[in-house]
């Protein structure tokens, strides 16, 4: 679970620095606008564009693509891919859908929550190519982050390390432990902003809020020093940002669970 951040990203003053954090909730993707060069029967490429993470696209070629055509150039700056048994990814943009270029090329392991933040691009075309055979994509997003205004970092348990784990243990009549299975595992999110402009949450994380009522978001928490601590994940409640009573600033609360690739459970 790895946040990839170009080496040619260049952070002009309107954007913020990348010890910030990063929530991908927003994508461009769409039934009608994708395209895949193969998959197996009953495992369409459909299947990674929705939250259900029990549904996933299979490939049935090595180095599988899947090609974007939004219609109208739009401008993207992040990609999320959760997915299993993968290998190396790269995103391509064209603007005429002959000559592509190279946005990012990632590599992340075999079973990966993956965000990849480059500097924006403006295009109609774009080209993921997952390199191998065997993957299991279980979602794909291609749009704008959300860059939050401030930074967190002291009290902060990265989610990586805020396991979620339900257990089935054994006992004898005597007590003695006769073994344990594990029916439920995942991870904890907690995330805690302060000082964020009234007036920014209210022209841009208000759509996040009403967005993570129903759909599943990428968050990395400190992308330049922490960018193994990525995660994909749904809501436990409503956010709420309440008044600090300090100017016209704000502080939001983020109560969340992370889904956990590996045991695919």
């Amino acid at each position: 679970m790895s946040v990839f951040i170009s080496q040619n990203l260049y952070l002009t003053s309107t954007v913020e620095p990348l010890t910030h954090a990063r929530i991908g909730y927003q994508s461009l993707l769409t039934s009608s606008n994708i395209t895949a060069s193969a998959a197996v029967a009953g495992f369409p490429v459909n299947n990674c564009l929705i939250d259900q993470t029990y549904e996933f696209y299979k490939p049935d070629v090595t180095d599988s693509t899947i090609t974007v055509d939004l219609g109208t150039a739009q401008n993207v700056d992040y990609f999320g891919v959760v997915g299993r048994n993968m290998g190396n990814i790269r995103l391509e943009s064209s603007t005429d859908n002959v000559t592509f270029s190279t946005v990012l090329d990632v590599n992340d392991g075999a079973d990966v929550i993956t965000m990849g933040l480059f500097d924006t691009v403006n295009a109609r075309y774009f080209r993921f190519t997952f390199y191998g055979s065997g993957q299991e994509i279980v979602k794909v997003n291609l749009g704008e982050a959300l860059a939050m205004p401030r930074p967190i970092y002291g009290g902060h348990t990265p989610i990586t390390l805020n396991r979620k784990t339900q257990f089935k243990t054994n006992t004898s009549e005597g007590g003695q432990f006769l073994g344990r299975t594990i029916t439920r595992q995942g991870f904890n999110g907690q995330f805690n902003w302060q000082h964020i402009p009234a007036a920014w949450v209210r022209s841009y994380f208000d759509d996040f809020i009403l967005s993570a009522r129903t759909q599943q978001f990428f968050i990395a928490w400190r992308p330049a020093s922490f960018s193994g601590e990525v995660g994909f994940c749904h809501t436990n409640s409503d956010i709420t940002p309440s008044n600090m009573g300090v100017r016209d600033l704000m502080s939001i609360d983020l109560s969340c669970t992370g889904y956990d690739v590996e045991s695919g459970l």
